[in-house]
């Protein structure tokens, strides 16, 4: 293990022991899953910028709508209080690529055809 992620490991540690992290954590959970039942939540390590993130998985159209629930709290909390915690909301990776399929069945079926 290098030295960098030794410090990586025990910065994390030092965080996800904080027990208002916890706390945040929960808070930014709850009000997603008040809204949206269906979402599954994961918590990890970001070096972009150094943190903690909660990651919803939604399916839903527009992500920003479940992010909304939360970004100014989250905003509040890490200008603050300095706390490096941050949430995400992604869409199901089935749903995107099922996405991309159709996206590009439309293209190519507005392709004009060639004999």
């Amino acid at each position: 293990m290098t030295t960098f992620e030794s410090y990586l490991d025990t910065y994390f540690e030092s965080v996800l022991s904080n027990p208002r992290v916890v706390a945040a954590l929960a808070e930014f959970r709850q009000r997603i899953a008040e809204r949206y039942p269906e979402a599954t939540f994961a918590i990890e390590r970001g070096v972009e910028p150094l943190g903690v993130y909660l990651v919803a998985t939604i399916d839903i159209e527009d992500t920003f709508e479940a992010f909304d629930l939360v970004a100014d709290r989250m905003v509040d909390l890490q200008v603050e209080e300095g706390m490096p915690v941050y949430v995400t909301v992604v869409r199901p990776q089935t749903r995107v690529l099922e996405d991309l399929r159709r996206r590009e069945a439309e293209r190519v079926g507005a392709l004009p055809r060639t004999t």
